[in-house]
């Protein structure tokens, strides 16, 4: 995205979450006028046993972090 000339975007932490589950990553970036963001997901196959449901609740809050719902932008004097 191109944001007008003086404005600057409040990013985001990005985001890198990997596991047997899969892997994901959020970046957000500002170069002079242009907004980057960019979120790639890759799910892994396969079945788990029930004993690793405690690692996949915590890839999964992983990723949330990664969903950012709004990025704030300023306009700079």
């Amino acid at each position: 995205v191109t944001l007008p000339a003086g404005w600057q975007a409040r990013l985001p932490d990005s985001v890198r979450a990997s596991s047997q589950f899969g892997d994901y990553e959020a970046t957000y970036l500002q170069e002079g006028r242009t907004l980057h963001v960019r979120r790639t997901l890759r799910g892994r196959s396969g079945v788990e046993p029930p004993e690793t449901v405690d690692a996949l609740i915590a890839w999964l809050r992983d990723v949330a972090r990664g969903n950012a719902r709004t990025v704030i932008l300023d306009e700079r004097p």
